[in-house]
């Protein structure tokens, strides 16, 4: 059986990677407070809104160093330095174009993208939707 959350945040850490590719300047916050707000996975929302990175005008390293930070946590391995240039690849230019910036151009915007991940790889079970209503 597949972990729905861990694709989830696989996809997810390729999204950040790729957009750290054609925003190079100093967002990596914004699309962190995004990820804080609209995580899908709420244990990783709370997480995530206690790391501190330490400002990057480079967006890549300010997610290479997010990255690292969660992968500490889960008791996973980190990725060296040489990771940043991999992601500097013209190829990723279709999934942001299609994938990523179909919903908008700013930080914000993300939020919509991760409400379709959301609904891809977490959704609802309608016995919850059902308690809910009760």
């Amino acid at each position: 059986m597949v972990n729905k959350s861990k694709v989830l945040g696989r996809e997810v850490w390729r999204d950040l990677h790729t957009i750290a590719c054609f925003e190079p300047h100093g967002v990596g916050r914004c699309y962190l407070d995004v990820l804080v707000k609209h995580y899908p996975c709420e244990e990783c929302r709370l997480n995530l809104a206690e790391k501190t990175i330490p400002y990057c005008v480079d967006t890549a390293e300010y997610f290479w160093r997010l990255h690292n930070q969660v992968n500490i946590d889960l008791g996973k391995p980190v990725f060296d330095r040489w990771i940043l240039q991999a992601y500097k690849c013209e190829h990723l230019r279709e999934r942001y174009t299609q994938d990523i910036k179909k919903h908008g151009s700013a930080p914000g915007d993300y939020a919509a993208r991760l409400s379709e991940l959301r609904d891809k790889y977490m959704p609802i079970r309608m016995s919850s939707v059902y308690r809910l209503k009760k």
